[in-house]
């Protein structure tokens, strides 16, 4: 406990946490896309699209985050190095901000539904490199092995966080559907 004080507390945490912005839309992605009113919405199962036009659109929503993450990954390296890591995380929180903003208000559209994937992809790539790599420069060597273990289970608390909301969404759905 010698190894910690507030300063490395507050890091870990706000550091550490960033991994969750990544376990929250893989969980939450995975099951809104077999919402019935998600389907109909963005017309994945339309009659007009084959077999494999309709896995195509749903591929693309799925996997356009993880696409997006590619060019912030390279973005992290430079933006860290011209702007510092604090300051890169919090424009990556807001880039990841406006992403989901896009992403909840595309009401149908498909193209804005995708680019507000990207975004977030950007912010959420942006964040796989800064959270691990700060952490290990400010953590006491007896303990860099602790805090970077914390970026990757918080991963876990984001995919606990969105299951939750999501079977919550579902029953919620279920519930109101069965009920006449």
């Amino acid at each position: 406990m010698k190894y910690f004080n507030i300063h490395i507390i507050c890091a870990a945490v706000a550091f550490g946490l960033l991994g969750s912005a990544k376990g929250l839309d893989e969980s939450i992605i995975a099951t809104v896309v077999d919402l019935p009113s998600f389907i109909k919405e963005y017309q994945l199962h339309a009659s007009y699209l084959s077999a494999a036009a309709r896995a195509s659109r749903l591929s693309n929503v799925t996997s356009m985050m993880h696409l997006g993450s590619l060019p912030g990954g390279f973005l992290a390296f430079v933006s860290t190095y011209w702007i510092g890591p604090l300051w890169t995380m919090r424009q990556l929180c807001l880039l990841w901000i406006i992403g989901v903003v896009v992403f909840i208000t595309s009401a149908g559209n498909m193209g804005q539904l995708i680019a507000g994937r990207f975004i977030m992809g950007m912010g959420v790539g942006q964040a796989g490199v800064v959270g691990p790599i700060y952490l290990a420069e400010v953590a006491p060597t007896a303990s860099r092995g602790l805090l970077v273990g914390l970026y990757a289970s918080s991963e876990y608390v984001g995919v606990l966080i969105g299951v939750c909301q999501c079977l919550k969404l579902t029953e919620e759905y279920l519930f109101a559907n069965t009920m006449v």
